[in-house]
């Protein structure tokens, strides 16, 4: 089988490593690997793992994609796996751009995109579709925000804030009275999630004039995380994990667990939207213990090196199908799990690992 170089973006962010273990444990063939990010502040045995680096511009620059472009020209460049959402809609609206130079991205379709990446325009085509899905309201002003309060059970029921098209925490907040923002202010270490409805309020005016919001119930049950590579809405395989501790929206402790409702959920939305590609499911149960959809990220998630140790090589598979070549994936092993704890790593000044604690 021939050897390609693949160039990754994004390297330094949470989950490369275990992207690049996964590509370089694949058994076919040889993949040189060349590596992109914003900063050349990456952890040394990150780097150690890449062939060649280089930084680019950010995805909102107009520098970005030339430079991409003339990187993937001058490297020779097979495959573009990128690992930053903000890239994705840009790559798959210029796909045509790389393939003139023999460059194959693994994202998207840009309509796809366009749908899965804001949560608002998903919900509502998936409860259009039939499909169960939280109970939830798009508002753009402070009086639909309000009506949307008292429509959902405000203060009864606690509630999720969210900026439809945010990743990564970033424009979410939860709303419950029963919370003690005081009580958060003296114990808690400044990053709750937490926000008072005054505090919300003062906000608004200024957030409307830039975004809608995603106002919706705040689902109470087990939180799971599923990988699915689906082809043209049939999936090729998925892999569900339970999460077990959650921090800053990365799953810290997850488990390989093949629920059945949870996995005929996430196939049912991949036939919906006939899903081609790999898919990240954020899952959680309701009241009712019924499985809803939180969010879907379509690329890589920080712990889909969970479902490479369970034996299902999503980051090598998606390379595959981007190459057109046919894909066979395992059933995973269920019952592997992963417990992240901080390390400190002490380097000397040429570099070499001194010590790990």
């Amino acid at each position: 089988m021939k050897d390609i170089t693949l160039l990754m973006t994004g390297v330094g962010g949470p989950g490369a490593r275990g992207y690049l273990y996964s590509l370089q444990q694949n058994a076919e063939r040889k993949i040189r690997i060349v590596g992109t990010d914003l900063s050349d502040k990456i952890d040394p045995e990150t780097r150690e793992c890449l062939d060649a680096f280089y930084m680019i511009p950010r995805a909102c620059t107009p520098n970005y994609l030339p430079s991409l472009l003339k990187l993937c020209r001058e490297e020779r460049i097979d495959v573009v796996l990128p690992l930053n959402t903000a890239e994705l809609n840009l790559l798959s609206e210029h796909r045509g751009d790389f393939e003139a130079l023999g460059t194959q991205l693994c994202v998207l379709e840009a309509q796809t995109l366009d749908i899965v990446n804001n949560k608002g325009k998903l919900l509502c085509l998936l409860r259009d579709s039939g499909l169960e899905v939280p109970a939830f309201s798009v508002v753009h002003s402070v009086s639909e925000f309000r009506d949307a309060l008292s429509a959902l059970g405000y203060p009864e029921k606690p509630l999720v804030i969210k900026r439809p098209d945010g990743n990564g925490s970033r424009g979410l907040r939860f709303l419950d009275a029963s919370v003690s923002m005081a009580q958060i202010f003296l114990n808690q270490k400044p990053r709750s999630l937490y926000i008072s409805l005054p505090e919300l309020l003062s906000m608004l005016p200024e957030v409307f004039a830039q975004t809608p919001l995603l106002v919706m119930e705040l689902l109470p049950g087990q939180e799971y995380s599923v990988d699915t590579l689906a082809e043209q809405g049939t999936v090729i395989r998925s892999v569900c994990r339970r999460v077990d501790v959650s921090e800053d929206s990365n799953d810290v402790d997850a488990t390989i667990e093949q629920t059945p409702d949870v996995l005929l959920y996430c196939e049912q939305i991949c036939r919906l939207l006939k899903l081609d590609g790999l898919i990240g499911f954020g899952i959680m149960r309701n009241g009712a213990g019924e499985p809803r959809l939180l969010e879907i990220n379509p690329r890589l998630q920080s712990t889909t090196i969970l479902s490479v140790m369970g034996g299902v090589n999503y980051p090598y598979a998606v390379v595959k199908k981007a190459l057109g070549e046919a894909v066979l994936l395992p059933e995973p092993v269920p019952g592997i799990r992963t417990v992240q704890r901080k390390q400190k790593l002490f380097y000397g000044p040429d570099g070499q690992l001194l010590l790990k604690l």
